[in-house]
């Protein structure tokens, strides 16, 4: 799951934008859940960065202290405080294992599509997207097993699938400079460097960020917030109908972010 600021304050927030569609009759029994989904959350994020190489073994660091052993005690308290609240025979396992097989499938594609000879298309786009971001169907999905709901799990996908998209459009973009730097094929990337070999761009002068420079001038970077735009205006018509309200404040704060992009994509395409 994506680390930036924006995908963990969603990660974060998660259950309370959803929540409403749920009948919360046993305050004890949803305080358990999200225990068990903050140590799940930090096991997922610690996994993660550690598969991007962010994580640091300072030799200084005392080994059973270190994050990654942290990580794993916070996988087995999850686990506990779960298989307390679901039975074996709930379709949460069957949740739990799909969404985190897309999860881990999706660390591994990234990685063997991570090269020079690959190129992104829009599809594939959104299968990464969803795969980074699957581990959210998990918690989301549990709430609606765990108390009386008004949507299922289809109808869960529909609503969050598009913000999925959305994010990590917002994500790939915003992160340009950075994936350049560490090596990491994005969409966004790919469609440069194809359009870079496309058209027959040079860079003779040897100019500094010359990759985000094409981004922005060839009109690449308005094409991917404007996609970004749409995937939340998506999202937005399924929130106002759901009537969540706290979600429909948030992406309206996503809103005001790709307005000022586009602001600045605006200008230094002028």
């Amino acid at each position: 799951m994506s680390q930036n600021a924006i995908s963990t304050y969603f990660f974060t927030r998660l259950l309370e934008f959803i929540s409403p569609l749920c009948d919360i009759d046993d305050d004890e029994r949803f305080n358990s859940f999200k225990k068990a989904v903050s140590y799940y959350t930090y096991y997922t994020f610690t996994i993660d960065a550690l598969v991007d190489g962010e994580i640091r073994f300072d030799s200084n660091t005392q080994a059973s202290e270190h994050k990654l052993v942290k990580a794993n005690s916070s996988n087995t308290k999850s686990l506990c405080i779960l298989a307390r609240l679901f039975d074996d025979n709930s379709p949460f396992w069957t949740i739990m294992e799909t969404y985190m097989n897309s999860y881990y499938a999706g660390l591994v594609l990234e990685k063997q599509n991570n090269n020079n000879e690959y190129s992104h298309s829009l599809e594939s786009f959104k299968v990464y997207a969803l795969a980074k971001h699957a581990p959210a169907f998990v918690p989301s999905g549990g709430l609606l097993l765990l108390f009386k709901a008004q949507i299922d799990q289809k109808r869960l996908e529909r609503l969050l699938t598009p913000l999925f998209y959305g994010m990590q459009m917002l994500d790939d973009l915003e992160d340009f400079y950075q994936d350049i730097q560490s090596g990491q094929l994005t969409y966004c990337i790919s469609r440069v460097k194809s359009y870079i070999k496309l058209e027959g761009v040079e860079n003779p002068n040897n100019l500094e960020r010359f990759e985000e420079r094409v981004f922005y001038l060839s009109g690449i970077a308005r094409e991917c917030n404007d996609f970004a735009e749409k995937q939340f205006e998506k999202a937005m018509e399924e929130a106002l109908e759901l009537q969540l309200n706290d979600l429909v404040s948030w992406i309206e704060s996503m809103f005001k972010m790709l307005e000022h992009n586009r602001n600045i994509i605006d200008e230094v395409s002028n």
